[in-house]
Protein backbone atom coordinates (compact mmCIF):
# COMPACT_ATOMS: atom_id res chain seq x y z
CA UNK A 1 0.00 0.00 0.00
CA UNK A 2 1.48 3.83 -0.58
CA UNK A 3 0.36 4.66 2.90
CA UNK A 4 2.32 2.39 4.54
CA UNK A 5 5.10 2.74 2.36
CA UNK A 6 5.19 6.44 3.07
CA UNK A 7 5.16 6.11 6.00
CA UNK A 8 8.42 3.60 7.05
CA UNK A 9 10.30 6.36 4.82
CA UNK A 10 8.91 8.46 7.40
CA UNK A 11 9.71 5.74 10.45
CA UNK A 12 13.16 5.41 9.07
CA UNK A 13 14.14 9.22 8.50
CA UNK A 14 17.54 10.08 10.32
CA UNK A 15 16.99 11.77 13.49
CA UNK A 16 19.71 13.10 16.00
CA UNK A 17 17.10 12.86 18.77
CA UNK A 18 15.86 9.68 20.49
CA UNK A 19 12.04 10.78 20.67
CA UNK A 20 10.14 11.53 17.16
CA UNK A 21 9.36 15.34 16.63
CA UNK A 22 6.77 15.08 14.44
CA UNK A 23 3.56 12.58 14.34
CA UNK A 24 1.82 11.52 11.30
CA UNK A 25 -1.63 10.17 12.17
CA UNK A 26 -4.17 9.11 9.74
CA UNK A 27 -6.61 11.58 9.53
CA UNK A 28 -8.58 10.20 6.53
CA UNK A 29 -11.62 9.13 8.39
CA UNK A 30 -12.59 11.82 10.88
CA UNK A 31 -12.98 14.58 9.59
CA UNK A 32 -12.50 18.35 10.85
CA UNK A 33 -15.03 19.91 13.42
CA UNK A 34 -15.59 22.98 11.98
CA UNK A 35 -17.78 24.65 8.79
CA UNK A 36 -14.83 23.35 6.44
CA UNK A 37 -15.34 19.60 7.25
CA UNK A 38 -12.22 18.18 5.37
CA UNK A 39 -10.03 14.91 5.95
CA UNK A 40 -6.82 15.04 4.43
CA UNK A 41 -5.31 11.25 4.61
CA UNK A 42 -2.64 12.20 6.78
CA UNK A 43 -1.71 15.40 8.98
CA UNK A 44 1.74 16.29 10.78
CA UNK A 45 1.51 17.29 14.05
CA UNK A 46 4.44 18.15 16.67
CA UNK A 47 4.84 15.57 19.11
CA UNK A 48 3.22 17.31 22.34
CA UNK A 49 0.01 17.94 20.35
CA UNK A 50 -2.71 14.63 20.91
CA UNK A 51 -5.12 14.79 18.22
CA UNK A 52 -8.32 13.18 19.55
CA UNK A 53 -9.89 10.24 17.86
CA UNK A 54 -7.17 10.76 14.93
CA UNK A 55 -9.49 14.07 13.89
CA UNK A 56 -8.50 16.63 11.74
CA UNK A 57 -7.51 19.94 13.34
CA UNK A 58 -6.95 22.96 11.11
CA UNK A 59 -5.74 24.98 13.86
CA UNK A 60 -2.37 22.35 15.02
CA UNK A 61 -1.78 20.71 11.66
CA UNK A 62 1.95 21.49 10.49
CA UNK A 63 1.35 19.65 7.04
CA UNK A 64 -1.06 17.83 4.87
CA UNK A 65 -0.58 14.21 2.80
CA UNK A 66 -2.84 13.62 0.65
CA UNK A 67 -2.72 10.00 -1.20
CA UNK A 68 -4.04 8.66 -4.66
CA UNK A 69 -3.94 4.85 -5.71
CA UNK A 70 -3.47 5.33 -9.26
CA UNK A 71 -1.49 7.84 -11.18
CA UNK A 72 -3.93 7.74 -14.41
CA UNK A 73 -5.99 11.33 -13.16
CA UNK A 74 -2.83 12.86 -11.48
CA UNK A 75 -3.80 16.08 -11.44
CA UNK A 76 -0.17 17.40 -12.26
CA UNK A 77 1.79 16.77 -15.53
CA UNK A 78 5.12 16.86 -15.99
CA UNK A 79 6.47 18.46 -19.15
CA UNK A 80 8.26 15.81 -21.57
CA UNK A 81 10.70 18.62 -23.58
CA UNK A 82 11.27 22.55 -23.07
CA UNK A 83 8.34 22.60 -26.23
CA UNK A 84 5.95 21.54 -23.31
CA UNK A 85 7.12 23.76 -20.82
CA UNK A 86 7.12 26.75 -23.27
CA UNK A 87 3.03 26.25 -23.94
CA UNK A 88 2.23 25.73 -19.79
CA UNK A 89 1.21 22.18 -20.13
CA UNK A 90 1.55 21.19 -16.69
CA UNK A 91 -2.10 21.27 -14.91
CA UNK A 92 -3.93 17.68 -16.81
CA UNK A 93 -7.48 19.01 -17.66
CA UNK A 94 -9.53 15.79 -16.63
CA UNK A 95 -12.27 16.01 -14.53
CA UNK A 96 -11.23 14.00 -11.92
CA UNK A 97 -7.69 16.00 -12.17
CA UNK A 98 -9.60 19.19 -11.95
CA UNK A 99 -11.61 17.78 -8.72
CA UNK A 100 -8.16 16.28 -7.15
CA UNK A 101 -6.42 20.07 -7.26
CA UNK A 102 -9.72 21.41 -5.85
CA UNK A 103 -9.50 18.87 -2.97
CA UNK A 104 -5.99 19.61 -2.38
CA UNK A 105 -6.39 23.57 -2.46
CA UNK A 106 -9.46 22.92 -0.04
CA UNK A 107 -7.06 21.68 2.37
CA UNK A 108 -4.95 24.29 2.01
CA UNK A 109 -7.18 26.87 2.05
CA UNK A 110 -8.88 25.59 5.51
CA UNK A 111 -4.96 25.20 6.89
CA UNK A 112 -4.01 29.02 6.58
CA UNK A 113 -7.55 29.58 7.56
CA UNK A 114 -7.33 28.20 11.21
CA UNK A 115 -4.20 29.31 11.75
CA UNK A 116 -1.32 32.84 11.25
CA UNK A 117 0.58 31.70 8.31
CA UNK A 118 3.08 33.08 5.37
CA UNK A 119 3.57 30.29 3.91
CA UNK A 120 3.05 26.25 4.12
CA UNK A 121 3.90 22.97 2.59
CA UNK A 122 2.53 19.80 1.64
CA UNK A 123 2.87 16.39 0.11
CA UNK A 124 1.09 14.81 -2.81
CA UNK A 125 1.81 10.86 -3.26
CA UNK A 126 -0.16 9.66 -6.64
CA UNK A 127 0.59 5.91 -7.10
CA UNK A 128 4.89 5.36 -6.24
CA UNK A 129 5.36 9.19 -7.10
CA UNK A 130 5.37 12.36 -4.66
CA UNK A 131 5.88 16.10 -5.42
CA UNK A 132 6.13 18.77 -2.42
CA UNK A 133 3.88 21.70 -2.55
CA UNK A 134 3.78 25.19 -1.33
CA UNK A 135 1.68 27.65 -0.48
CA UNK A 136 1.33 31.15 0.00
CA UNK A 137 -0.51 34.55 -1.19
CA UNK A 138 0.76 34.86 -4.71
CA UNK A 139 1.56 31.42 -6.36
CA UNK A 140 1.53 27.64 -5.62
CA UNK A 141 4.85 25.65 -6.58
CA UNK A 142 4.87 22.06 -6.99
CA UNK A 143 7.83 20.33 -7.59
CA UNK A 144 8.34 17.51 -10.36
CA UNK A 145 7.25 14.09 -9.14
CA UNK A 146 9.87 11.50 -7.85
CA UNK A 147 9.71 8.10 -7.26
CA UNK A 148 9.64 7.28 -3.56
CA UNK A 149 10.27 3.67 -3.83
CA UNK A 150 13.77 4.23 -6.37
CA UNK A 151 14.86 7.46 -4.61
CA UNK A 152 13.67 6.80 -0.63
CA UNK A 153 16.07 9.66 0.44
CA UNK A 154 14.67 12.25 -0.92
CA UNK A 155 11.30 11.90 0.97
CA UNK A 156 13.74 11.26 4.36
CA UNK A 157 15.27 13.84 3.49
CA UNK A 158 12.66 16.60 3.35
CA UNK A 159 10.91 15.65 6.36
CA UNK A 160 14.18 14.95 8.99
CA UNK A 161 14.72 19.02 7.51
CA UNK A 162 11.12 20.16 8.34
CA UNK A 163 10.92 18.51 11.55
CA UNK A 164 13.96 20.77 12.40
CA UNK A 165 13.00 23.65 11.08
CA UNK A 166 11.61 26.90 13.68
CA UNK A 167 8.19 27.36 13.41
CA UNK A 168 8.58 30.45 11.26
CA UNK A 169 10.83 28.53 8.69
CA UNK A 170 7.35 26.38 8.66
CA UNK A 171 5.71 29.15 7.53
CA UNK A 172 3.77 30.57 10.67
CA UNK A 173 3.50 34.12 11.04
CA UNK A 174 5.61 34.24 14.87
CA UNK A 175 4.20 37.84 15.69
CA UNK A 176 0.82 36.32 17.13
CA UNK A 177 1.32 33.92 19.66
CA UNK A 178 -1.29 32.27 22.27
CA UNK A 179 -2.41 35.41 25.23
CA UNK A 180 -1.12 35.56 28.25
CA UNK A 181 -3.24 33.75 31.11
CA UNK A 182 -3.41 36.92 33.05
CA UNK A 183 -5.03 38.82 30.49
CA UNK A 184 -7.53 36.55 29.46
CA UNK A 185 -10.51 37.45 31.86
CA UNK A 186 -10.29 40.95 31.10
CA UNK A 187 -10.49 40.18 27.35
CA UNK A 188 -12.78 38.01 27.06
CA UNK A 189 -15.30 40.22 29.20
CA UNK A 190 -14.17 43.32 27.23
CA UNK A 191 -14.89 41.69 23.57
CA UNK A 192 -17.89 39.12 25.14
CA UNK A 193 -15.33 35.91 23.61
CA UNK A 194 -16.99 32.91 25.13
CA UNK A 195 -14.71 30.79 27.34
CA UNK A 196 -13.50 27.83 24.85
CA UNK A 197 -12.70 30.68 22.18
CA UNK A 198 -8.73 30.33 22.38
CA UNK A 199 -7.20 34.34 22.42
CA UNK A 200 -4.18 35.47 20.61
CA UNK A 201 -1.66 38.37 20.98
CA UNK A 202 -1.15 40.32 18.02
CA UNK A 203 2.02 42.38 17.23
CA UNK A 204 1.24 45.43 15.02
CA UNK A 205 4.29 47.55 14.02
CA UNK A 206 4.80 50.55 15.63
CA UNK A 207 2.28 49.98 18.26
CA UNK A 208 3.21 50.06 21.90
CA UNK A 209 1.66 47.52 23.41
CA UNK A 210 -0.20 44.55 22.50
CA UNK A 211 -4.11 43.34 20.41
CA UNK A 212 -5.59 40.47 21.99
CA UNK A 213 -8.43 38.84 20.64
CA UNK A 214 -9.90 35.56 18.88
CA UNK A 215 -8.39 34.50 15.21
CA UNK A 216 -10.18 36.48 12.49
CA UNK A 217 -13.80 35.45 12.65
CA UNK A 218 -14.42 34.07 8.56
CA UNK A 219 -11.53 31.74 7.35
CA UNK A 220 -10.55 33.03 3.98
CA UNK A 221 -12.15 31.45 1.37
CA UNK A 222 -9.24 31.92 -0.73
CA UNK A 223 -5.38 31.45 -0.68
CA UNK A 224 -4.82 33.45 -3.20
CA UNK A 225 -4.91 37.11 -3.17
CA UNK A 226 -4.31 39.77 -0.53
CA UNK A 227 -6.42 37.25 2.20
CA UNK A 228 -7.65 40.29 4.19
CA UNK A 229 -9.05 39.50 7.48
CA UNK A 230 -10.39 41.91 9.84
CA UNK A 231 -11.72 41.60 13.67
CA UNK A 232 -12.33 43.92 17.00
CA UNK A 233 -9.33 43.35 19.26
CA UNK A 234 -9.12 44.57 22.72
CA UNK A 235 -5.44 47.11 23.38
CA UNK A 236 -3.49 46.84 26.34
CA UNK A 237 -0.71 49.00 26.56
CA UNK A 238 2.65 47.89 28.07
CA UNK A 239 2.65 48.29 32.36
CA UNK A 240 4.60 51.13 33.41
CA UNK A 241 7.96 50.51 33.80
CA UNK A 242 9.76 49.88 37.14
CA UNK A 243 11.52 52.59 38.79
CA UNK A 244 15.06 52.00 40.43
CA UNK A 245 16.18 54.27 42.82
CA UNK A 246 19.19 53.03 43.94
CA UNK A 247 20.65 52.17 40.01
CA UNK A 248 21.03 54.81 37.47
CA UNK A 249 21.70 53.00 34.09
CA UNK A 250 21.29 54.48 30.24
CA UNK A 251 19.75 51.77 28.86
CA UNK A 252 18.13 51.71 25.38
CA UNK A 253 14.54 51.48 25.57
CA UNK A 254 12.89 47.63 25.02
CA UNK A 255 10.43 47.45 21.59
CA UNK A 256 7.89 47.38 24.03
CA UNK A 257 8.82 50.15 25.56
CA UNK A 258 9.05 52.39 22.83
CA UNK A 259 7.51 55.61 22.23
CA UNK A 260 3.33 55.17 21.51
CA UNK A 261 2.77 56.20 17.73
CA UNK A 262 -0.32 58.07 18.95
CA UNK A 263 0.05 59.50 22.56
CA UNK A 264 -3.96 58.40 23.65
CA UNK A 265 -3.48 55.16 23.24
CA UNK A 266 -2.16 54.77 26.96
CA UNK A 267 -5.07 53.17 28.16
CA UNK A 268 -7.15 49.52 27.57
CA UNK A 269 -9.38 50.30 24.76
CA UNK A 270 -11.13 48.24 21.86
CA UNK A 271 -9.55 48.54 18.27
CA UNK A 272 -9.89 46.87 15.07
CA UNK A 273 -7.63 45.11 13.15
CA UNK A 274 -6.51 44.14 9.99
CA UNK A 275 -4.28 41.29 8.14
CA UNK A 276 -3.68 41.08 4.68
CA UNK A 277 -0.74 40.94 1.91
CA UNK A 278 -0.04 44.28 0.10
CA UNK A 279 0.91 44.83 -3.11
CA UNK A 280 4.32 46.29 -4.69
CA UNK A 281 4.39 47.34 -7.66
CA UNK A 282 7.68 46.53 -10.14
CA UNK A 283 8.05 49.87 -12.23
CA UNK A 284 6.48 52.52 -9.53
CA UNK A 285 6.80 53.00 -5.36
CA UNK A 286 3.21 52.10 -3.97
CA UNK A 287 3.04 53.78 -0.63
CA UNK A 288 1.86 51.55 2.49
CA UNK A 289 -1.79 51.91 3.22
CA UNK A 290 -0.74 53.37 6.98
CA UNK A 291 1.00 56.22 5.29
CA UNK A 292 -1.52 56.68 2.89
CA UNK A 293 -3.73 57.34 5.83
CA UNK A 294 -1.31 59.49 7.75
CA UNK A 295 -1.88 61.53 4.65
CA UNK A 296 -5.36 61.81 5.16
CA UNK A 297 -5.40 61.93 8.68
CA UNK A 298 -3.25 64.96 8.12
CA UNK A 299 -4.91 67.00 5.90
CA UNK A 300 -8.49 66.29 8.20
CA UNK A 301 -10.18 64.03 5.92
CA UNK A 302 -13.37 63.01 6.65
CA UNK A 303 -15.24 59.93 7.00
CA UNK A 304 -12.26 57.40 7.50
CA UNK A 305 -11.06 55.51 10.36
CA UNK A 306 -8.15 56.68 12.71
CA UNK A 307 -5.90 54.58 11.98
CA UNK A 308 -3.70 54.05 15.06
CA UNK A 309 -0.70 51.95 13.60
CA UNK A 310 0.29 49.71 10.73
CA UNK A 311 3.25 48.07 9.08
CA UNK A 312 4.90 45.25 7.45
CA UNK A 313 4.85 42.28 9.53
CA UNK A 314 8.21 40.78 8.50
CA UNK A 315 9.40 37.39 9.48
CA UNK A 316 10.21 34.27 6.81
CA UNK A 317 8.07 34.43 3.63
CA UNK A 318 6.37 37.95 4.44
CA UNK A 319 7.14 38.60 1.68
CA UNK A 320 6.68 36.43 -1.64
CA UNK A 321 9.27 35.87 -4.36
CA UNK A 322 7.83 34.10 -6.72
CA UNK A 323 7.49 37.16 -9.34
CA UNK A 324 11.75 36.61 -9.16
CA UNK A 325 11.11 32.60 -10.74
CA UNK A 326 9.23 34.00 -13.90
CA UNK A 327 12.08 33.52 -16.23
CA UNK A 328 13.51 30.15 -14.58
CA UNK A 329 13.79 27.71 -17.34
CA UNK A 330 12.36 24.61 -15.02
CA UNK A 331 9.19 27.15 -14.77
CA UNK A 332 5.98 25.89 -16.08
CA UNK A 333 2.88 28.19 -16.05
CA UNK A 334 -0.85 28.01 -16.22
CA UNK A 335 -1.59 31.23 -16.57
CA UNK A 336 -22.68 36.63 5.76
CA UNK A 337 -23.93 40.29 5.70
CA UNK A 338 -25.71 42.50 8.11
CA UNK A 339 -28.95 43.20 6.95
CA UNK A 340 -29.37 46.67 6.75
CA UNK A 341 -32.23 49.59 5.48
CA UNK A 342 -32.06 51.90 2.39
CA UNK A 343 -30.77 54.74 4.56
CA UNK A 344 -27.83 53.16 5.83
CA UNK A 345 -26.63 52.27 2.19
CA UNK A 346 -27.27 55.62 1.35
CA UNK A 347 -25.75 57.16 3.99
CA UNK A 348 -22.80 54.55 3.80
CA UNK A 349 -22.23 55.29 -0.01
CA UNK A 350 -22.21 59.24 0.89
CA UNK A 351 -19.70 58.98 3.16
CA UNK A 352 -17.64 57.13 1.20
CA UNK A 353 -18.30 59.80 -1.39
CA UNK A 354 -17.03 62.67 0.68
CA UNK A 355 -14.33 60.89 1.73
CA UNK A 356 -12.88 60.28 -1.53
CA UNK A 357 -14.13 63.80 -2.85
CA UNK A 358 -11.72 65.15 -0.02
CA UNK A 359 -9.04 62.89 -0.75
CA UNK A 360 -8.97 63.73 -4.41
CA UNK A 361 -9.33 67.63 -3.81
CA UNK A 362 -6.96 68.06 -0.69
CA UNK A 363 -4.58 65.07 -0.78
CA UNK A 364 -4.34 64.91 -4.49
CA UNK A 365 -5.25 60.92 -4.00
CA UNK A 366 -7.74 58.69 -5.76
CA UNK A 367 -8.16 55.25 -4.32
CA UNK A 368 -8.53 53.31 -6.79
CA UNK A 369 -10.08 50.12 -5.34
CA UNK A 370 -13.98 51.36 -4.53
CA UNK A 371 -16.49 48.60 -4.08
CA UNK A 372 -19.12 47.51 -1.44
CA UNK A 373 -16.28 45.19 0.73
CA UNK A 374 -14.13 48.61 0.68
CA UNK A 375 -17.12 50.83 2.58
CA UNK A 376 -18.22 50.00 6.23
CA UNK A 377 -20.77 51.40 8.55
CA UNK A 378 -20.29 52.88 11.95
CA UNK A 379 -22.29 51.74 14.93
CA UNK A 380 -23.92 55.17 14.26
CA UNK A 381 -24.66 54.44 10.80
CA UNK A 382 -21.56 56.76 9.54
CA UNK A 383 -20.21 55.11 6.02
CA UNK A 384 -16.60 54.75 6.20
CA UNK A 385 -14.30 54.29 2.86
CA UNK A 386 -11.67 52.22 4.08
CA UNK A 387 -8.84 50.01 1.95
CA UNK A 388 -6.48 52.30 0.93
CA UNK A 389 -3.32 50.15 -0.05
CA UNK A 390 -3.89 50.80 -4.01
CA UNK A 391 -4.15 54.69 -3.43
CA UNK A 392 -2.16 56.78 -6.16
CA UNK A 393 -1.34 60.18 -6.72
CA UNK A 394 -3.61 62.23 -9.34
CA UNK A 395 -0.87 62.91 -11.39
CA UNK A 396 1.14 59.56 -11.41
CA UNK A 397 0.65 58.48 -14.98
CA UNK A 398 2.96 55.38 -14.66
CA UNK A 399 1.30 52.27 -15.67
CA UNK A 400 1.69 49.40 -12.91
CA UNK A 401 3.00 46.20 -12.66
CA UNK A 402 2.33 43.74 -9.86
CA UNK A 403 3.08 41.45 -7.96
CA UNK A 404 2.16 40.01 -3.99
CA UNK A 405 5.05 41.29 -1.76
CA UNK A 406 4.58 41.98 2.07
CA UNK A 407 2.41 41.32 4.63
CA UNK A 408 0.98 44.04 6.42
CA UNK A 409 -0.83 44.75 9.67
CA UNK A 410 -2.71 47.84 10.97
CA UNK A 411 -4.59 48.75 13.91
CA UNK A 412 -7.38 51.51 14.05
CA UNK A 413 -9.90 52.85 16.80
CA UNK A 414 -13.20 50.93 16.61
CA UNK A 415 -15.87 52.62 14.37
Amino acid sequence: MVKSTVKSTVKSTPNRQSNPILIFPNTSASVSTDDFALKPDVSLFDKDYAPIRNRTDFSAMEMFIEFKKSGEDAPFTDPLDEVAIQNGSFESQSAKAKEIRGQLASYAIAHHGHQFRHFSLSVFVSGTQARFIRWDASAVVVTEQFDYNEKPEIMAKFFWQFSHLSQALRGHDTSVVRAEVEVEDRVRKSLNVKSKTPLFRYTVPGLNGYCYGPRPPYPSRSIIGRMTRTLPVWFIPPPPAVQQQHIKQEMPPKQEEAPACDPQWAIERPAYLKDCWRFISLTYHVQPEHEIYAMLHRANTPNIPQLVCGGDVGGPGSETDIHKLADAPWLCVKLEITPFCTKELVRGILGAMKAHWFAYNAVKLLHCDISPGNIILTKDGEGLLIDWELAKEVNENVARQWHMAVYVRCAAAEP
